[in-house]
């Protein structure tokens, strides 16, 4: 059957109907291991695990390997659950890649052989081998992509999340701890719980979810741009302080500030061109970060767009020098955050 998306895998997971094949594969890290434990425990949970439940890194296996623990016969269960971390059909041999192919051109009824992509990502768009791999488990199971969820989906997710634990937690506060956090699901369920225990139930407020929760090197670069944009030197640099005490590596604390005013820039562009922020969604990955487009179109509202492209080109000098000169990174972004406080 064709590749299936994250409800309909949902979906054969509670009826039980579950396929001989599966590839787990996208940018949420948090999902692909919540979905591969539930096909897990729904084959073998209960059912001799230690003897029915076999997982491999595909760095450290062989095919052969893997179709040896496919094939063989469960204990004292119907099936048998295989999972093969990080299968990389772009750096497969020749032999190797025959005999894969051989495995799934009819995989055993008694097993769910299960491929997780922890780290290697698939381009279907540029990678014939991946479209060519892909193919192979759809005739025989499902291919599943499991991407990052927009922001009005975290927000539920969250709210869900905080009920479990004892809190109220509102699509508003929830909006703010994505946005303060960022879009990564294990991230946000990790400074979600901290912000119950710190709460100790009841209603979560912002205060709370300032006082606990982690902001992401995004979210500090938001925050040192929008003082910038103001013209608030004194904060600028007390936030970028507050950067360097966090050991932020200079390179990716350049490279966050690149996005913000990039953001900025795309926003001002289209409202001069008449276009509606949405239309930047169509050209650029803005899924999960929904409220970096609002912001920026928010605050680009007042800026001018040659002192937005000067910035860019301050930036950009910033990113040489960073990359290719002996002067102290700290000095460099000092002077930069000076530079373009100064356009």
């Amino acid at each position: 059957m064709p590749g299936i998306n994250e409800l309909e895998l949902k979906n054969q997971i509670k009826a039980g109907d579950l396929k001989r094949v599966y590839l787990l594969y996208g940018a949420e890290d948090y999902l692909k291991k919540h979905y591969c434990k539930q096909l897990a425990d729904k084959t073998v949970r209960g059912k001799m695990e230690e003897f029915n439940l076999m997982q491999f890194e595909w760095r450290e296996s062989s095919v052969d390997e893997i179709a040896d623990a496919v094939e063989m016969l469960p204990m004292m269960a119907e099936k048998r659950c295989v999972i093969v971390r990080d299968f990389d059909a772009e750096g497969i041999g020749a032999s190797e890649s025959a005999k894969m192919t051989q495995l799934l051109k009819d995989p055993p009824e008694t097993c769910v052989l299960i491929f997780r992509l922890d780290t290697v990502q698939v381009n279907l768009k540029r990678s014939s081998k991946w479209k060519t791999f892909v193919k192979k488990v759809d005739a025989v199971g499902c291919s599943v992509e499991l991407g990052r969820r927009d922001a009005s989906s975290l927000g539920k997710t969250l709210c869900a999340a905080a009920a479990k634990l004892g809190c109220t937690l509102s699509p508003h506060n929830a909006s703010y701890l994505v946005t303060l956090c960022g879009s990564d699901m294990q991230t946000l369920f990790h400074e979600l719980h901290k912000v119950c225990a710190f709460a100790g139930g009841g209603e979560i407020t912002k205060e709370q979810i300032k006082a606990v929760a982690t902001p992401t090197l995004d979210a500090g670069a938001f925050d040192l741009v929008r003082a910038i944009t103001r013209k608030e030197g004194d904060k600028a640099f007390a936030l970028l302080d507050t950067l360097f005490a966090n050991r932020e590596e200079p390179v990716m604390l350049l490279a966050a500030l690149c996005s913000t005013y990039a953001d900025l820039y795309r926003a001002k562009v289209a409202a001069m061109g008449g276009e509606a922020a949405e239309a930047l969604k169509g050209c650029f990955d803005y899924r999960g970060k929904e409220f970096r487009l609002r912001n920026a179109v928010r605050d680009s509202a007042s800026l001018d767009l040659a002192r937005l492209r000067a910035a860019l080109e301050l930036l950009a000098k910033a990113d040489r020098m960073l990359k290719g000169s002996r002067t102290d990174r700290r000095v460099i972004l000092e002077q930069t955050v000076a530079g373009l406080l100064a356009v």
